[in-house]
């Protein structure tokens, strides 16, 4: 038997035990890695989606050719290799922005001036292209996507906004700024929704926002103190469940207080009086000018879904006192500082 014929005969028994494989009914396949150090945003969404799984990015993310985002990815789930159903959900966080790519200097593009259309309502893919033809570049700050697939990413995404306005003259080589959210067919579903993945080395701050972001309520197994830096280590339903909207996911947090390190330059500042305040705001006020602080004696949170974790406490103690000097702390890793401590209590409604 000639070459040909025994590369024809191999290729129709492989394609018989593939055939075979669908007829006993086995449609799980290894989730492929996308993590990693080379690892895009972009490349990841279209191998998951040629390996017939859908995706959902976790954390809005900045992108475009203007603003030459790496956008590589720091987690996936489930794990790389994990056997799932064909067409089921694998969540991708996205690392942020990260560093400028060095692709050498563009060429300067042929002056033209041009009558900037109305992107408003048009498919990011669609635009994308237009100002690519037009030697235009364009930067976007994308929301968190749900579970979708697509050859291009972009085509989930519809225009919002744009800065320069419709109908406004540019020239070629200039930049348009745009906001895009998930197109109709792509947005999360009206009565249900998949739990997402929130458990491990992920602070509860960020597991609410997530759970949030889907219309679901969080709970918390036992009291917030130490938090808010607390390491969520357990959820219920457990990700990957599909539940109606509303539904309550109780978080397990992590019994150890995060000693984190602090040191503080020379400012300070008095502490305010805190006492009857949403506890929302008051960790809003504290957060912007990175201080330190934790909760003290203070009730699980119930399930809620208000669009602040912190929004169903009010402040009833705080230390040290009113007036007092606190340095503005930065966590710099030298040298131990004493936290804000902050007792709150439930209220209603």
């Amino acid at each position: 038997m000639n070459r040909a014929l025994k590369t024809s005969a191999r290729a129709g028994f492989l394609v018989a035990l593939t055939l075979l494989a669908v007829g006993c009914g086995d449609e799980t396949r290894a989730i492929p890695t996308v993590t990693g150090e080379d690892s895009d945003v972009y490349e990841a969404y279209e191998r998951l989606s040629a390996a017939e799984f859908k995706v959902e990015i976790t954390d809005g993310f900045r992108t475009g050719p203007s603003c030459q985002c790496e956008n590589a990815l720091i987690e996936q789930w489930p794990p790389a290799g994990t056997r799932a159903k064909s067409g089921s959900t694998v969540e991708i966080t996205v690392g942020g922005p990260g560093p400028v790519r060095s692709d050498g200097v563009r060429a300067a593009p042929p002056y033209r001036q041009l009558d900037l259309p109305n992107f408003v309502g048009l498919r990011l893919d669609s635009v994308d292209g237009w100002l690519a033809a037009h030697d235009m570049g364009w930067s976007a700050d994308l929301p968190p996507l749900p579970a979708t697939k697509g050859k291009d990413l972009l085509e989930a995404y519809v225009v919002t906004a744009q800065e320069p306005k419709g109908g406004d003259y540019v020239e070629s080589g200039d930049s348009v700024d745009l906001d895009a959210v998930p197109t109709k067919a792509n947005q999360w579903r009206e009565k249900t929704v998949v739990v997402p993945h929130v458990n491990g080395n992920r602070s509860l701050v960020t597991a609410y926002d997530r759970l949030h972001a889907r219309g679901l309520a969080v709970a918390t197994d036992r009291p917030l103190s130490h938090g808010p830096y607390i390491r969520v280590v357990g959820q219920r339903p457990s990700a990957g469940t599909e539940v109606e909207r509303g539904t309550t996911v109780t978080l397990m947090l992590d019994p150890k207080f995060d000693t984190r390190r602090v040191c503080c330059d020379s400012r300070s500042l008095p502490m305010p009086n805190f006492v009857g305040r949403n506890l929302g705001d008051v960790s809003e006020w504290l957060f912007k000018r990175e201080l330190y602080w934790k909760l003290v004696d203070t009730p699980a949170l119930p399930p809620t879904n208000r669009l602040h974790m912190l929004d169903p406490y009010v402040v009833t103690g705080q230390e040290p006192p009113v007036g007092t000097r606190i340095p503005d702390s930065i966590p710099r890793g030298s040298g131990d500082l004493q936290p804000i401590e902050l007792r709150a209590k439930l209220v209603a409604g």
